[in-house]
């Protein structure tokens, strides 16, 4: 039998509706599930389902996971191997390939080099509030002494 988009829809209907993976698998209530879907589609589109077995639907069911999966795991594999290349590849070969592919990050910032004059500079400035502030809380000492 050649299975149609069709025919993948009335067997997800009948999936849906009777739910055979609430039982586990390979016990007499997931078989007898199974029997019912292939029964209910032969009587209601024996033109489509005319010789389906059980095992044909439960099949085709798995075997459409599997290729969504394969797919998947195709697309990882790739995924996988273009993050190995990049990191593999050396500084010169990265700019190239950010200028290629218009990267518009800038490079990190190269930070000022700081030279012990501005550590003076600073120095010198906390030393002039300090004294500010002592000289504030000095002034009502010398009015209260007075």
């Amino acid at each position: 039998m050649e299975w149609t988009r069709a025919k993948d829809v009335m067997l997800a209907k009948e999936v849906l509706y009777l739910e055979p993976f609430q039982f586990k698998e390979r016990t007499n209530q997931s078989v007898q599930a199974w029997q019912e879907i292939t029964s209910k589609l032969i009587t209601n589109y024996p033109g489509d389902f005319g010789r389906l077995i059980s095992r044909g639907g439960k099949d085709h069911l798995h075997a459409a996971e599997n290729d969504k999966g394969n797919v998947n795991k195709k697309r990882e594999e790739a995924v996988a191997k273009d993050v190995r290349l990049k990191a593999m590849e050396a500084l010169s070969q990265t700019k190239k390939r950010e200028e290629m592919e218009g990267d518009d990050s800038k490079p990190a910032k190269e930070r000022k080099r700081s030279s012990g004059s501005d550590m003076l500079a600073y120095m010198r400035e906390r030393v002039d509030e300090e004294m500010a502030l002592c000289a504030k809380a000095e002034e009502p000492k010398q009015l209260q002494m007075d």
